[in-house]
C-alpha cells in the first residue's frame, strides 16, 4: 500500500497546464489468483480531502461503482412518457425501483 503521485503538463486553448495528483496502489492478497502469489494490485487516482490512504481508496471506489452498477440496472427498466407532471414521472421512477428490488 502506497502513495505516489503524478504530474500532467498540456497545453489548452493556448495556455499552459500543469495538473498534480495523488495515485494510490493498493494490494490484496487473493489465495493464488491473479499473478504467481495472488497478489491483486489496484491503482486509484483520487484527490479528495477524506482519502488519506490507499485503503480509504479502495472502499469509496467500492462504493461508487456499486452506485454506478445499480444505476446501470435501473435504467434496464425504464418507463417511456410523454407527461410533464414531475408527480407521475416521479411515480414511474418508483414503480420501476420496487419492480426492480423484487
Amino acid at each position: 500500500m502506497s502513495r505516489d503521485s503524478a504530474r500532467y503538463d498540456g497545453e489548452l486553448d493556448g495556455h499552459s497546464w500543469t495538473v498534480e495528483f495523488p495515485i494510490y496502489i493498493d494490494c490484496t492478497y487473493q489465495n493464488g489468483r491473479y499473478d504467481d502469489h495472488g497478489v491483486a494490485r489496484h491503482g486509484y487516482a483520487a484527490d479528495a480531502p477524506f482519502i488519506d490512504s490507499s485503503r480509504d481508496a479502495r472502499y469509496h471506489y467500492a462504493k461508487r461503482f456499486g452506485i454506478e452498477a445499480s444505476y446501470r440496472l435501473s435504467e434496464q427498466s425504464i418507463a417511456t412518457t410523454s407527461t410533464q407532471n414531475p408527480v407521475v414521472r416521479l411515480l414511474y421512477v418508483v414503480v420501476r425501483l420496487l419492480l426492480q428490488n423484487v
